[in-house]
């Protein structure tokens, strides 16, 4: 496992979150998609809308009718408890711990990315390092966790990757995209993948009719210095004390 993971730059892991609490977490994501709206009290700082995309994501889609439509939607301890549990629980906490190397890592950040059916938007080439909101200095010192929430396919915006792209730091990605091997990551509800930031990545628009909704969860080693850090509620803070910070809050 941690030799696919240095050789690929990812790792596809079945079955991470159990199918029944894959499926509990989607009803909390659906409930919460239910009041959410640019009047919600949480909207302007913790949403993303679909509509400040560039139209080259989103071709043949009016902007002006995706200005309701969440993209990102982050301060999961608050909007999406149950989720934010499951970003920081023992199974994600020891993925990473065992991919970095080190039983001593830190909580960077986490939200829940969409792609919903008919007016999903593509993701273009690009790696995960550098990142300009929270990006520790070395690409090797974190990673991100993708939990899929939906089945996903091709047909619905699934990820593509290039095996061994983190090997090739200067390599453009989008030019490496049309010359290399891609794989297209196909997933379950609770499947996982873990991505190596320097992984050359996108995926295509989801014109399905089906969601396509992930939890992204970005862990480091503990103690690594950030080239940026727009820092979240536990970004820099150990998971266990998280986890025990989590149980001791009322209505959690």
């Amino acid at each position: 496992m941690i030799a696919d993971y240095h050789n690929n730059g990812f790792l596809p892991v079945r079955g991470l979150v159990d199918h029944v609490t894959a499926g509990r977490l989607r009803q909390q994501l659906d409930e919460l998609l239910t009041v959410l709206s640019p009047t919600h009290p949480y909207w302007q700082k913790d949403i993303v809308p679909l509509s400040v995309l560039s139209p080259r994501r989103n071709p043949g889609i009016e902007a002006a009718s995706l200005a309701a439509v969440p993209f990102i939607i982050g301060n999961l301890p608050v909007l999406l408890p149950g989720i934010f549990s499951a970003a920081i629980g023992e199974p994600v906490k020891t993925l990473a711990t065992t991919l970095l190397g080190s039983n001593n890592i830190e909580f960077n950040f986490a939200n829940v990315t969409r792609k919903p059916a008919h007016i999903g938007p593509n993701m273009a080439w690009h790696r995960d390092h550098p990142n300009q909101y929270i990006c520790p200095r070395n690409a090797d010192d974190f990673l991100r966790i993708l939990i899929a929430l939906d089945p996903v396919t091709p047909a619905n915006g699934a990820l593509q990757v290039i095996p061994g792209s983190h090997r090739n730091n200067e390599g453009d990605c989008k030019l490496m995209s049309q010359t290399d091997e891609l794989v297209s990551l196909a997933m379950e509800p609770g499947d996982a993948i873990a991505l190596h930031p320097s992984t050359c990545h996108g995926g295509p628009e989801n014109r399905s009719d089906v969601d396509r909704n992930l939890v992204i969860v970005q862990i480091s080693r503990a103690g690594v210095e950030y080239d940026y850090n727009e820092a979240e509620l536990y970004t820099g803070v150990n998971m266990d004390a998280i986890r025990h910070a989590q149980t001791r809050r009322p209505g959690v």
